[in-house]
């Protein structure tokens, strides 16, 4: 690869899925002078066919538009395994929106009309958790595994494994929650702590969005949901990962 090309790959890559095609123009303009590469897509079907020919790092997806809404594109890429991080596009900022793209895998969202440097903050903002290279780098203070009930946990690579050696995918923002948790083991955890600790300054998710995201990762770790040995809620604190070291 040629110096431009590798220059290019450092870029993030980001999808801008939208029917309003004024939109996307607008975000590409604003974005690609700032060091990103911007495809576009105006439905489903363009998302895909993106997806399928090239490595995308983030996705701005709006949930409005004809035919099949950004939360089944959304619930649609998280079934299939695909944990792209996802920012989720809104014209509606009822609580009630937040939560269903939370709930659904989404790693953030801003809600129209906004300012594209708000948007701006919030991609870097998610790129910050989940960079390629934190796969491979070992956060400072992290330990090589840990065993969560059925499920092994390696922080480093950010592998979530079940005792089978079957692979779970994690979203970003799920990712960062359990490194979050993983560094404070068998310590109650406060909804704030945890803003702090996995959210930084991307704004936080409330506390029914970090009781969303909580009821996702019990989904994807704990043998029974409902009856959570691993992530446990702490009444009048918070949250604590019972964890012990794997062998």
């Amino acid at each position: 690869m040629n110096a431009a090309g590798a220059s290019a790959r450092q870029r993030p890559r980001i999808l801008v899925v939208d029917d309003e095609a004024d939109l996307r123009a607008l975000l590409a303009d604003y974005l690609v002078p700032r060091g990103m590469l911007v495809r576009q897509a105006g439905d489903g079907t363009g998302m895909r066919t993106v997806l399928r020919g090239e490595a995308i790092d983030l996705v701005v997806l709006d949930v409005t538009m004809p035919g099949e809404s950004g939360f089944e594109l959304l619930a649609e890429l998280r079934a299939a395994g695909n944990d792209v991080p996802v920012v989720m596009l809104t014209s509606r900022d009822g609580l009630d929106d937040r939560l269903a793209g939370l709930s659904r895998g989404a790693d953030d969202y801003v809600t129209k009309p906004f300012d594209p440097p708000e948007l701006m903050a919030r991609i870097r903002a998610v790129l910050r958790r989940a960079p390629a290279e934190a796969r491979t780098a070992p956060p400072a203070g992290d330990v090589a595994a840990l065993r969560l009930g059925r499920c092994l946990f390696e922080p480093a690579s950010g592998r979530l494994s079940l005792a089978d050696g079957g692979e779970v995918p994690l979203t970003a923002l799920e990712l960062e929650v359990l490194r979050a948790m993983a560094r404070h083991p068998n310590l109650p955890l406060s909804r704030r702590q945890l803003d702090d600790l996995a959210w930084g300054t991307s704004g936080g998710s409330g506390a029914r969005g970090l009781d969303a995201l909580m009821l996702r990762l019990r989904r994807k770790i704990e043998v029974d949901p409902e009856r959570p040995t691993v992530l446990r809620t702490v009444r009048g604190e918070g949250y604590l990962l019972a964890v012990c070291a794997a062998a």
